[in-house]
């Protein structure tokens, strides 16, 4: 169980940035949700049909994020484990500036 740490920050990550998408819809988050962001115009805030595939999206990464852990030990070698550590940094810089997104 080589890069355990990483796994780990990646799933908080995942959860994160899920709980504050549903948050910043639910709440929303200063009173404005994220589809009320594109009556703005900015070059940020996607198109509005972009935000109708985001269940997908987090169903996807959720069985990514599972697979992960629940792969076994006697399909994993290095290389597995080294393309795991390289995209599980790179998902967790883009759920954390996802995140910064909302709250910007």
């Amino acid at each position: 169980m080589k890069n355990v740490l990483i796994k780990i920050i990646a799933g908080l990550a995942y959860v994160a940035v899920v709980v504050v998408n549903f948050l910043a819809n639910g709440l929303p988050i200063n009173n404005r949700s994220t589809g009320a962001i594109n009556a703005y115009s900015n070059l940020f805030a996607p198109a509005g049909l972009t935000f109708s595939i985001w269940g997908l999206i987090y169903l996807l990464l959720a069985g990514y994020f599972l697979y992960q852990f629940l792969s076994s030990e006697k399909e994993s070698n290095q290389k597995k484990e080294d393309i795991l550590k390289k995209v599980n940094i790179f998902l967790s810089a883009l759920r954390f500036s996802n995140i910064s997104r909302i709250f910007a």
